[in-house]
């Protein structure tokens, strides 16, 4: 109840500050500013309220274009904290409103292309999203917006799991970014190269561009430092230094409690969990279990099976850690959280769950990695 609470007043204190804004400020400009201000920060909630504030300004004014500017940037952040359907309602809006000026218009498609991405529209439609984002390879008249495509067709084209193709329009993707909106900032270019670098083996190129990426940041957007903490854990997990790695997430999310971001980052709890686990700390993983909790029911199905199978990966490894645990000591009973048969079931249960999601998402997105990866993981279950 007093977590409930907690949460009710913060509500309330960040509805009062906008609404204290809104009586100070009658410039749609101010209420702007002051919301790309924040989001810079990565409150992304009293962003969205601050642009809606904008837009709603704009709207008792007549000025269509400075409503729609509001609007995409209030989607953007909805996008930013997993509501999908708010963000997608937002831009639609927008849409519909009809006064998107040619930068903001671009960020409304790409911003529908990552909603329908994470609402699990199958991959055909998303491919007709991104031919309507082809012709803006080429209009350099709007900033990076080159670079922007090159970046969601690199990220579709790992969804499909051909990372070799997607490195290689990410490193395009960051070639060409220029200055001037649309854009993203060149982190978030860096992070997803490094990614692919990862998952294609080459550590080494991975390394470097972690080095160029700490080198040109300019510490503009807040987050930015608890990305590459991250991203460096994520290299020394793929590096095999586990325990490394653990340190490393751990203060990843530190940085995350910092920002006000702690328990927030789906990302930053998928790899605490996964490394805790393969390193036998399943009490320290506790409390990472339980935020991911919360984002089991997600509006996303991707996040809804990776917090199922995450769970079930916690389950597995300490099924396994019990097992080797009796062949070597039959002293100390309370060294885990739960017994063979507790932690049998309840990786069994979260099995099941990721395998349907699992099953659901590879029929849309025509793969079936999801499928194998979880029949490979059943049988491993029942030798176990």
């Amino acid at each position: 109840m007093k977590t409930e609470t907690d949460k009710n007043q913060k509500q309330w204190h960040e509805w009062t500050a906008v609404e204290n804004e809104k009586k100070r400020q009658k410039s749609i400009k101010e209420l702007y500013d002051q919301g790309y201000s924040v989001y810079k920060g990565a409150d992304y909630i009293y962003a969205a309220e601050l642009f809606h504030a904008a837009s709603e300004l704009a709207r008792q004014q007549s000025n269509k274009e400075e409503q729609c500017k509001n609007l995409a940037w209030e989607a953007d952040c909805f996008l930013l904290t997993y509501q999908y359907k708010k963000a997608l309602s937002v831009m639609l809006l927008a849409e519909e409103i009809g006064g998107l000026d040619p930068v903001h218009r671009f960020y409304n498609l790409v911003h529908l292309l990552e909603v329908s991405k994470n609402l699990s529209l199958p991959i055909a439609e998303l491919k007709k999203l991104m031919e309507k984002l082809e012709p803006y390879k080429t209009v350099q008249e709007i900033g990076g917006s080159k670079s922007m495509v090159l970046y969601w067709e690199a990220i579709l084209l790992g969804n499909q799991g051909d990372n070799h193709t997607a490195l290689l329009r990410m490193q395009e993707a960051l070639a060409c970014q220029q200055a001037g909106i649309p854009r993203y900032y060149d982190g978030v270019y860096y992070r997803a190269l490094i990614d692919y670098y990862r998952l294609t083996g080459r550590m080494s190129e991975a390394r470097q561009t972690m080095v160029r990426w700490k080198e040109a940041a300019k510490g503009d957007f807040i987050d930015e430092k608890s990305y590459q903490i991250l991203t460096d854990g994520k290299l020394s997990f793929s590096e095999g230094n586990l325990d490394a790695a653990w340190d490393t997430f751990q203060c990843a999310y530190a940085e995350e409690r910092y920002i006000g971001l702690a328990g927030k980052r789906t990302e930053t709890l998928f790899w605490l969990v996964e490394t805790g686990a393969q390193t036998g700390r399943f009490f320290e993983v506790r409390p990472y279990l339980r935020d991911l909790f919360a984002f089991r029911h997600s509006e996303s199905a991707f996040l809804r099976y990776s917090c199922c199978y995450y769970f079930f990966d916690y389950y597995y490894l300490m099924m396994k850690a019990i097992q080797r645990f009796r062949l070597e000591c039959q002293d100390h009973p309370t060294d885990f959280p739960c017994d063979f048969i507790v932690a049998r079931n309840r990786a069994e249960q979260w099995l099941n769950r990721a395998e349907s999601y699992g099953k659901e998402l590879d029929s849309l997105q025509n793969v079936s990695w999801r499928e194998s990866k979880i029949q490979k993981m059943r049988t491993a279950l029942l030798t176990t």
